[in-house]
């Protein structure tokens, strides 16, 4: 699990090093805005799986602490084991801070689910058992590219370390 959080990190830093280097001709500042999520406190979690999960917050709280250094300058909101109204607040908290020429992180790590060739990030909240109530509780993936893309950020990072 730590391998693919440093892999994930030194990804997510050439690419803000490549963005800098190509702006820094212009010496233009670029906004760099991440949110992090970390959802592990499921309540069905002990019934219903032999292992729950149990690094989700924590690795997502690495990785935010990481993004914060000096040298990779993000503005990180991280924010742990959010309910289907807390994930909406959050990501539209998230596009509000967006800007075009702005570079957009987004994290999640908890449940995913897909249904109907769609892929669904699930709430703490969420009731994720049924396949038809995937799309009415949790949070589309496409969609939530979709919203960010219309921001026209410059460059746009999203990982899932999802179960």
């Amino acid at each position: 699990m730590m391998m693919r959080l440093l892999w994930i990190l030194g990804s997510i830093v050439m690419v803000a090093s490549a963005e800098r280097s190509a702006l820094a001709q212009q010496s233009v500042p670029v906004p760099r805005i991440a949110l992090i999520i970390g959802n592990s406190n499921y309540p069905d979690n002990e019934a219903s799986l032999k292992e729950p999960l149990k690094d989700a917050v924590k690795d997502a709280r690495s990785l935010a602490d990481e993004l914060k250094r000096d040298g990779v300058g993000f503005q990180v909101t991280f924010v742990e084991d959010l309910s289907r109204d807390g994930m909406k607040r959050e990501f539209d908290r998230f596009y509000a801070k967006l800007t075009p020429g702005s570079v957009g992180l987004v994290f999640f790590g908890g449940y995913a689910l897909q249904a109907a060739r769609q892929s669904y990030i699930v709430p703490v909240d969420g009731q994720r058992w049924r396949e038809t109530d995937v799309a009415r509780y949790g949070g589309s993936r496409d969609t939530t590219l979709r919203d960010r893309d219309a921001r026209a950020p410059l460059a746009q990072i999203a990982v899932g370390d999802a179960a």
